[in-house]
């Protein structure tokens, strides 16, 4: 129970009261001698009480306690800080990575590994390897680059360094031939996170305390997954997430399915950071890992099986007109019926377009659409959040509208394939970033937990449920730059669907599968439609 504290002003009324009853004759008011010894006495019982609920509070790590003191708890219990061997207490920031950048320029040039890049936000990013760009002739060379974060620069650590797909950023020493900017054409895949809090560093300890090492348990596994080393002791930087399934492959049998931080596929792990954990946590044979000898272990990534990818599809209202979409669909069902690549590229509707968007088109408002581009197996192809393209002309041939494309076109874009099943959409300022959110929700999930065989004790019990709810609660919470005005007045009633794959899209919460023959599944989105 915490340490109670009245406040100063009781307890000057109370040692007031008690003077009164047992010395009468002496005045009590504050400006009596008196009175100035009761308010001198308070004083110094506030300043104690004060101290000893301070301590108090310490003494356990609760919500209670001050950051001093889970400071003092977390170096206390070793609680490890991710910055290398015997150095424990709260995590620092982490540097965001692996974005993929469109480089252009002269063909044949090529751009060392370490080149630099400034992002608009002054954050500085590095290429990750050589890369030469295709093409001889001037001009007409590009490449696609992996860049990460500078984690050597002062304040580049941390969220500011989580670039978005879209950023323009511009070389610091380009080479003769190179274009001065290039373009994401995908965000960072592994985010840079904050330091840690107080809070999240009092979560880790109570853990800890709750569950100590015991030289085998589920948590020891998940932590030393997490903390996975070098054989000279250096922290990985896999900057991996441990799902732990104590029994997966029979009693005292345990796997933990590995997970990245990142976008669909992005999230899985390769097989040389699967084998680099596994050797940590087994041991070689010139290495001893912490693993019992009477255990086996794997070191698993999750399914995520092409033909189970998801296509969510919201329908929502604009909170104001600003937010728009730049064009209304109404009930017609719009799909590409030809596409010509260009330049410029030209998308034919298979019917006539609506007169807002030729008036549009006409006043030189250069309205935006996306496709829902589809393989011939009718799965979804191209990034999960379709890219929007400006239109900049329009003519209508033979009962149907064809609409020319800006030059050239948004980095990312992804043609069509003429399948016929490729719906068009209205582009506009709340698609991108609610279409985000709802990505961002898909990957916060975990993998899945039907067969039972997940650790109760996980610090967090997580999801592996995508459910309509969550989906429409990451719409309606998506806030523009200022922080406080909604995209989104509400989703439209009974408006949101999901398809697993080339089934039928239904308003249905889709549970990860797993069979434990290939592992537990985790959901990842292949397509977001945020539409009219």
């Amino acid at each position: 129970m915490p340490f109670e504290i009245t406040d100063f002003e009781t307890k000057r009324d109370q040692m007031t009261a008690f003077s009164a009853n047992r010395a009468p004759e002496l005045a009590t008011s504050p400006l009596d001698w008196q009175g100035e010894q009761i308010a001198a006495q308070a004083q110094i019982m506030q300043s104690f009480e004060s101290t000893a609920a301070l301590a108090g509070a310490d003494a356990v790590p609760t919500a209670e306690s001050s950051p001093d003191g889970i400071l003092r708890w977390a170096d206390t219990i070793g609680l490890d800080a991710g910055k290398g061997p015997g150095i424990y207490g709260l995590k620092g920031p982490t540097a965001a990575a692996g974005a993929t950048g469109q480089i252009t320029g002269t063909g044949g040039i090529t751009v060392l590994a370490g080149a630099k890049a400034l992002a608009p936000n002054g954050v500085t990013v590095l290429l990750g390897a050589n890369v030469t760009l295709s093409g001889t002739a001037p001009g007409t060379g590009q490449a696609l680059g992996i860049f990460d974060v500078d984690g050597t620069q002062e304040g580049s650590l941390g969220p500011i360094g989580n670039l978005e797909a879209g950023t323009v950023l511009s070389w610091v020493t380009p080479p003769v031939g190179l274009d001065p900017t290039f373009t994401l054409v995908s965000r960072m895949q592994v985010l840079g996170n904050p330091e840690e809090s107080t809070e999240q560093g009092l979560r880790r300890i109570q853990q800890k305390m709750q569950l100590p090492p015991k030289g085998g348990a589920p948590q020891d596994y998940g932590e030393w997954v997490e903390d996975a080393r070098t054989p000279s002791g250096q922290p990985l930087h896999i900057k991996a997430t441990a799902w732990r399934y104590p029994n997966y492959d029979g009693d005292g049998c345990p796997v933990v399915v590995v997970t990245l931080a990142g976008d669909g596929l992005g999230r899985v792990p390769t097989r040389l950071m699967l084998d680099q954990i596994e050797r940590y946590v087994s041991g070689s044979v010139s290495e001893e890992g912490p693993r019992p000898i009477s255990h086996s272990f794997r070191a698993i990534a999750p399914l995520m099986p092409e033909a189970r990818q998801l296509t969510i599809r919201a329908r929502v209202l604009p909170s104001k007109g600003s937010y728009e979409f730049d064009w209304k669909r109404g009930t017609t069902f719009y799909t590409v019926f030809n596409y010509v690549s260009g330049p410029p590229a030209v998308v034919t509707l298979n019917t006539i377009a609506p007169l807002d968007l030729k008036t549009s088109i006409s006043a030189g408002l250069e309205p935006k659409l996306f496709i829902d581009t589809r393989l011939t197996t009718l799965l979804p192809v191209g990034p999960p959040v379709p890219v929007q393209a400006k239109i900049v002309a329009w003519i209508d041939v033979a009962g149907k509208t064809a609409l020319t494309l800006e030059n050239p076109l948004p980095p990312g874009w992804t043609p069509p394939t003429l399948t016929g099943n490729e719906e068009v959409f209205a582009g506009g300022p709340l698609v991108n970033p609610t279409a985000v959110s709802v990505l961002d929700k898909v990957n916060s999930l975990g993998p899945s937990k039907v067969s039972g065989l997940a650790d109760p004790n996980q610090l967090f019990m997580w999801e592996d449920t995508l459910g309509v709810s969550s989906i429409s609660t990451a719409i309606e919470t998506t806030f523009d730059a200022d922080g406080i005005t909604k995209f989104v007045a509400r989703v439209r009633a009974n408006a949101i669907t999901i398809a697993i794959g080339i089934n039928p899209p239904l308003s249905q919460d889709v549970t990860a599968s797993d069979s434990t023959v290939q592992g537990p599944e985790l959901l990842r989105a292949g397509r977001i439609l945020i539409t009219d």
